[in-house]
């Protein structure tokens, strides 16, 4: 937490300094940070900064993210455009320890802004274009011991998750996570002494749900989406929409994060939707049979499609709620936890004290 505050300071000094070797830019006042309220959506601002250029003042509006991967500037498109739409004569800028090629186009394609600590940039405002890419990373994020599990080697959690008191064999294991005999058994060697499971001659069962939970959730890196949607539907409509369209396919699919959240804890509060998908669908086909935009308005709801890393996302413990199929309980902790905001790890929370837990104590 105190290198995420330290980070934050960081970035913010680095956009004023990058603003302050403008020429033609004159600093009036800075603010940060800004809660506001559009509509139904509870924005926060990291950092306002007001300018003065060509004899106008222009409000730049700037979003701090400890990690500016293309998946994270995604994630906030929907929330910076309604920003964007809703102060006149404003500017949004991303800001973050590093912004790549792949990012600082996304933020060029959506009228936005990029800035980060290794001086890659796109800003264009007025007369004034500034754009440099290429700049190695001076700040890679620092992964957290025991981030080292395959994807293949976390199909042994879900199994362990998808059934808390059974006992296990190692040919057993195999057969259920679709793992050779030699990876389920390494596996089981790599979290042994991590007070996760417990032996019972050559058998063996989930021990700690807290600490499964939070191995896990160390070795767990969420998938990028695969593209955004848009749709000024509401939520429901959106939903049934894209749960006919892929049961009609034949398709595997399962929200994930707060519309499935919504649909296990009954909260309304929601503004995007995250889908993961087994197959090759493309945007393209999805905008021709569903009728939704490449476009975000301050209106819209935001649609993450995300194409599954290993299909084993839809073979344990997924639900159907209401006809919807949704991932399991703990694949909604992870994605909600691996989301970064505070409202996103409250209801991750609430997912695993309301769900997870009462199952493991039954």
């Amino acid at each position: 937490m105190k290198d995420e505050i330290n980070n934050e300071l960081m970035l913010a000094e680095k956009a004023k300094k990058f603003l302050e070797e403008i020429d033609q830019i004159e600093i009036i006042n800075s603010i940060q940070p800004v809660i506001t309220r559009f509509d139904r959506l509870m924005i926060t601002i990291d950092l306002q900064i007001m300018i003065r250029l060509a004899g106008s003042d222009i409000l730049l509006n700037f979003e701090i993210l400890s990690d500016g991967s293309p998946q994270k500037i995604r994630n906030k498109l929907l929330q910076m455009a309604v920003v964007k739409t809703n102060y006149e004569n404003s500017y949004v800028i991303f800001l973050a320890p590093y912004l790549s090629q792949e990012a600082l186009k996304i933020c060029k394609e959506h009228g936005f802004g990029g800035i980060d600590a290794s001086d890659n940039c796109f800003f264009k405002l007025g007369s004034i274009l500034i754009h440099k890419i290429g700049n190695k990373n001076l700040l890679p994020i620092k992964r957290a011991l025991g981030r080292h599990f395959t994807v293949k080697e976390t199909r042994v959690f879900r199994v362990l998750f998808s059934n808390p008191t059974k006992k296990w064999s190692i040919k057993k294991l195999s057969e259920k996570t679709k793992n050779s005999y030699p990876h389920c058994w390494k596996t089981i060697e790599k979290i042994k002494g991590r007070s996760i499971i417990e032996f019972d001659k050559k058998k063996f069962h989930a021990k700690n749900i807290q600490n499964l939970t939070d191995i896990w959730m160390r070795a767990y890196t969420a998938p990028d989406v695969t593209f955004c949607l848009y749709s000024k539907e509401n939520i429901q409509d959106i939903v049934r929409k894209i749960t006919k369209f892929f049961s009609a396919k034949k398709t595997n699919y399962a929200f994930t994060k707060t519309v499935a959240a919504a649909l296990l804890l009954k909260n309304d509060d929601l503004t995007n939707i995250d889908v993961y998908y087994d197959g090759e669908e493309s945007d393209n086909s999805l905008i021709e049979n569903l009728s939704f935009t490449t476009v975000p308005d301050k209106n819209s709801h935001q649609i993450n499609f995300i194409a599954a890393v290993d299909p084993a996302v839809f073979w344990y413990s997924h639900q159907i709620i209401n006809d919807v199929t949704l991932v399991s309980d703990v694949q909604i902790y992870l994605d909600l936890m691996q989301d970064g905001s505070q409202s996103s790890k409250d209801l991750a929370q609430k997912i695993f004290d309301n769900r997870i837990l009462n199952a493991w104590t039954k």
